[in-house]
């Protein structure tokens, strides 16, 4: 098997946030160019690296900014070892993100009884905030054996809030539900997947991911 780069091996130190902020990319299975998604690893679990993935714009962006109000995204994040085949794993995550007028900053965060957040961020910092938080244990996966990491981010309309918003966590049949429904004009979908990675190859990131609720 080839060496890793020269880049690669630069890289396998760097922060998970400067690797989201930054959007920094070195897979050694090339990403496919129309999903631009790959993914980070530190040991425990997988992260998604999408740097082209912007989801406070457009019609989000005016809410946010008009209203004052709260828009709240979920994700999904899915492990399969063949095209086609049963999902090896999938876990979910829920954002809530508000605007402040007066700062033109975003505050990101994680209801539940760990919650999390962060605020005064730009909107990119914001975005990356939430991929940072967005991850999928690795926990049984060969080293060698190839994998495919798909990520789905959606906007949750209001009248869906009350399902996904309790403190006791993510309803996993709602998420289901809301995931299978094709978007409307005015929400926000994406769905991206990696080309075939495999964890030896991934670049080791040096920091621990927080805790998730």
């Amino acid at each position: 098997m080839a060496q890793p780069s020269r880049e690669s091996r630069a890289a396998a130190g760097i922060s998970r946030r400067g690797w989201l902020i930054a959007g920094l990319a070195i897979p050694l299975f090339r990403a496919r160019a129309a999903s631009n998604l790959t993914a980070t690893y530190d040991g425990d679990n997988l992260y998604p690296l999408a740097p082209s993935l912007h989801f406070l714009t457009g019609k989000v962006l005016d809410r946010l900014r008009d209203s004052a109000d709260i828009q709240v995204f979920g994700s999904q994040l899915t492990l399969f070892h063949e095209d086609g085949g049963a999902p090896v794993r999938q876990a979910r995550a829920r954002f809530v993100v508000s605007y402040s007028i007066w700062e033109e900053k975003f505050k990101v965060a994680i209801p539940g009884s760990a919650a999390r957040s962060a605020e005064g961020l730009s909107a990119a910092e914001a975005e990356a905030w939430c991929l940072e938080n967005a991850a999928i244990s690795a926990s049984g996966l060969a080293p060698d054996k190839p994998f495919r990491m798909r990520f789905e981010l959606r906007s949750v309309q209001t009248r869906d809030l009350s399902r996904v918003m309790g403190d006791l966590g993510i309803s996993l049949t709602s998420m289901i539900e809301i995931f299978s429904r094709k978007a409307g004009g005015d929400e926000f979908y994406r769905m991206l997947e990696t080309d075939w990675l495999r964890l030896l190859n991934l670049p080791r990131l040096s920091g621990r991911p927080a805790r998730r609720g």
